[in-house]
């Protein structure tokens, strides 16, 4: 088999298992889980849930909270309040999500087409008292960009 097509298989696995990771928190309808909960339900090698838990975690997906010796996560709102905007091989995902603590927050996503599928590259998290504050600076920086065209 080709590399690329061992790449393409193996991204859609992961992708599978990303989509099974997302229906069982789905399903749980704002409970915290543990990793063991997650393996079982889903069937998903442990080490595998866990590289998949660390990425939703660092784009702002899901939190996780520590009882004991046991890690709970949680997964953060339910995303419906979605814009995006397009650049280049970038897309920004624009997301309001609750934390567990009731707090809204806006989630911005950079996802990036690449050879091998979508990666998600990174995302910053804002406070919903930041958001104005955020959106005047920006505004007041547009100008600037001139300058580098």
């Amino acid at each position: 088999m080709a590399e690329g097509g061992f790449v393409g298989e193996k991204k859609e696995i992961e992708d599978q298992n990303r989509k099974k990771i997302e229906v069982f928190f789905a399903t749980l309808k704002g409970k915290g889980a543990t990793l063991t909960d997650i393996e079982t339900d889903t069937k998903i090698a442990r080490m595998t849930i866990k590289r998949h838990l660390d990425k939703m975690q660092l784009i702002g997906r899901l939190h996780t909270e520590i009882v004991g010796k046991t890690n709970l996560y949680y997964l953060n709102g339910d995303g419906t309040h979605r814009e995006i905007v397009q650049f280049g091989n970038h897309k920004l995902f624009i997301d309001v999500f609750t934390s567990y603590f009731g707090e809204a927050f806006v989630r911005i996503k950079d996802r990036k087409k690449t050879k091998n599928g979508d990666e998600d590259v990174g995302a910053i998290i804002i406070n919903k008292d930041k958001v104005k504050e955020l959106a005047e600076k920006l505004l007041k920086i547009q100008p600037q960009l001139q300058t580098y065209n």
